[in-house]
């Protein structure tokens, strides 16, 4: 049976895609993509202090209330940790 030429394409760009496939796995082995750097907890307080009302309202909405309780636990926490520190451990 003769191949058609649809086929013909279809088989080429397989090939195609299984090189690229091929080359990236090779090139990106010993990678991890999906690591993060830790976010600087000094950033992260610095930001918290800028937050406004509506800003509140808009990361209680996309992360829910018991997050968002949990954040504000944690900057506070923080916030009393670095007074402490700054006050000489008192």
């Amino acid at each position: 049976m003769k191949e058609n030429w649809g086929d013909k394409v279809v088989k080429g760009v397989e090939e195609r895609l299984n090189k690229v496939t091929d080359i990236l796995g090779e090139q990106l082995k010993d990678t991890r993509p999906f690591d993060k750097d830790p976010v600087d907890i000094n950033d992260t307080y610095f930001h918290y202090r800028n937050l406004t009302p509506m800003d509140m309202q808009y990361l209680i909405g996309k992360h829910g209330e018991d997050r968002m309780e949990e954040f504000l636990f944690e900057m506070s926490k923080f916030e009393k940790d670095k007074r402490r520190s700054l006050n000489g451990g008192q």
